[in-house]
């Protein structure tokens, strides 16, 4: 990111998997006070968000403070992913938030959700 320019495919082959997914998407990453951000265009609004990009190393206890923290109040799978989305990117992060939901303890407690029945209406029946 120093040079300012997208590293050749001979460079990029030598790391792995997720920093590799990071140079695909080269033009969408800048560098603001030594720290990577994605920029992040919404289709349907048409706004833009400035994304951090969590390294490896701190993403658990981004899982944790989104789902389990203080503000988090073990939201499910579709609340943690649109409020990791808000403020924060890393490759595969979908993946990441749905196995940590469904592996918290939480999810162990919460009674499933029961099946919503028909209700019953009477039936006029006439003569044969």
């Amino acid at each position: 990111m120093e040079q300012k320019r997208r590293p050749s495919h001979a460079v990029t082959n030598s790391y792995g998997i997720h920093t590799r997914k990071l140079f695909q998407m080269w033009d969408q990453l800048k560098v603001s006070q030594e720290i990577l951000f994605r920029i992040f265009h919404h289709s349907d609004n048409g706004s833009t968000i400035r994304q951090l990009v969590v390294p490896f190393s701190l993403r658990s206890d981004i899982l944790v403070h989104i789902h389990a923290g203080s503000v988090g109040g073990y939201l499910g799978h579709s609340k943690s992913l649109q409020k990791l989305k808000d403020h924060f990117y890393w490759p595969d992060y979908y993946n990441n938030v749905i196995m940590w939901c469904s592996t918290c303890s939480c999810a162990t407690r919460k009674a499933a959700t029961p099946k919503a029945k028909a209700p019953l209406d009477p039936i006029m029946v006439g003569s044969p």
